[in-house]
């Protein structure tokens, strides 16, 4: 099976153990937006998720990310007219989110709380 996106192939042995695969691909891909003229596109890097649903309950990583934080920026994102490349993980000298804070209004403490009869974001 090949995925194919744009006119690039992705061979099905990208899966999630071949870690250099995927990196290449991703590269690709994230070129191939920045680049193009017919494409628009917006690229999240994500760092490790952590939080409900994840199998993780507390920061790992060099670069971690709580998963309502993640959510966040991927609604942020999908406003029209971004089409960048932006870092998303919770500030700890690794990678910069300066760009995704002041360009899409991000947050890395965003969370949500369900309570009795309303959703609270903090």
């Amino acid at each position: 099976m090949v995925l194919k996106i744009a006119g690039f192939e992705i061979p099905s042995t990208c899966d999630s153990e071949n870690l250099s695969c995927r990196r290449k691909w991703s590269d690709r891909l994230e070129r191939l937006i920045a680049t193009s003229q017919s494409l628009e596109g917006t690229v999240l890097r994500y760092g490790q998720l952590y939080g409900p649903g994840t199998g993780n309950v507390k920061p790992t990583g060099s670069a971690p990310l709580h998963v309502d934080a993640a959510a966040q920026a991927a609604l942020l994102a999908v406003e029209p007219g971004i089409t960048r490349i932006f870092n998303i993980a919770e500030d700890n000298g690794f990678v910069s989110t300066e760009k995704a804070r002041r360009e899409l209004g991000w947050d890395p403490r965003f969370r949500i709380s369900f309570g009795t009869d309303r959703v609270e974001v903090f």
